[in-house]
């Protein structure tokens, strides 16, 4: 009995949340937190905009309290509503407003490299779009877009990433969202980054001189490469003259006189045939 009342309990919060998220999707929901006490159920929903759950004067509100307590069952609901600080790194609120740009009739991929541009800028160190469904053509596809560092598995990939889907509904077919966002660091790769920061700290502390030499050679490299680029170019331009030289020169010989071919007859032959042959003729004594 009691293991039926936990799965009931169970299924009601998922129903409650699905129906938050359904009547409530201008509000941008990022997850919702259901805690029963002996007095009350506490309802915590975690939005971007939560002024379209309170409503004017808190009408709507209210409004979703009575549906909870008679449609759902729950005992005296409370709800109470939370801004999310930083938007732009939750996933599901990310997933949602790429919804709402591809209903508007926007072009997924200049929307998904554009959304991937402010995660990072918000701050995350990674992440991962794919867009599935009939994206332009008669056969449904999937289109993936990442950017930044993003681990895929082990205990990292649940801790530190931010998984999230949504879908919407168009006139070619329903179209999926999945967003994994890269929140923060495993503690090893922490470490290692705190370490190698203090490495450099402590070289830079101890010989500045050194580390105004390794500036001055890094540039001299640089010059270096630039000097050895701009050679490489003039002997590809002295080269290039060589052979633009060569060709012309091929094609003046060719214009030229040639020599007759063997066996074949001279030109004074070809107009007129022979020549009149002169006979002296002997005068008569």
């Amino acid at each position: 009995m009691i293991e039926r009342k936990f799965v009931e309990q169970a299924m009601t919060n998922l129903r409650v949340k699905e129906y938050l998220r359904e009547e409530l999707k201008k509000a941008q929901i990022s997850h919702v937190d259901i805690h029963r006490t002996p007095l009350n159920t506490h309802v915590i929903v975690y939005c971007a905009k939560p002024g379209f759950i309170i409503g004017r004067g808190g009408r709507k509100i209210e409004m979703l309290t009575e549906k909870l307590e008679k449609e759902f069952g729950l005992f005296k609901p409370y709800i109470d509503v939370k801004m999310v600080e930083n938007p732009w790194i939750d996933a599901a609120i990310v997933a949602r407003r790429i919804g709402e740009e591809l209903e508007r009739g926007k072009k997924y991929r200049p929307v998904a490299h554009r959304f991937l541009r402010k995660i990072m800028e918000a701050g995350a160190y990674g992440a991962e779009i794919r867009i599935s469904g009939k994206l332009g053509g008669e056969r449904a596809r999937s289109e993936v877009f990442r950017i930044g560092y993003l681990k895929k598995c082990g205990e990292p990939a649940n801790e530190n990433v931010d998984h999230a889907k949504d879908y919407i509904v168009l006139k070619p077919g329903k179209i999926g969202i999945k967003v994994s966002i890269m929140v923060s660091l495993p503690e090893v790769s922490l470490l290692e980054k705190n370490i190698a920061d203090l490495k450099v700290e402590e070289s830079k502390e101890e010989h500045p001189d050194a580390v105004e030499k390794a500036s001055a050679k890094s540039e001299e490299k640089e010059k270096e490469e630039l000097q050895m680029k701009e050679k490489e170019e003039k002997n590809r331009e002295e080269e290039k003259k060589r052979s633009m030289v060569a060709k012309s020169k091929r094609k003046a010989s060719s214009k030229g006189g040639k020599s007759p071919r063997r066996g074949g007859k001279s030109p004074a032959s070809k107009k007129g045939g022979k020549k009149p042959s002169v006979r002296k003729e002997k005068s008569s004594k």
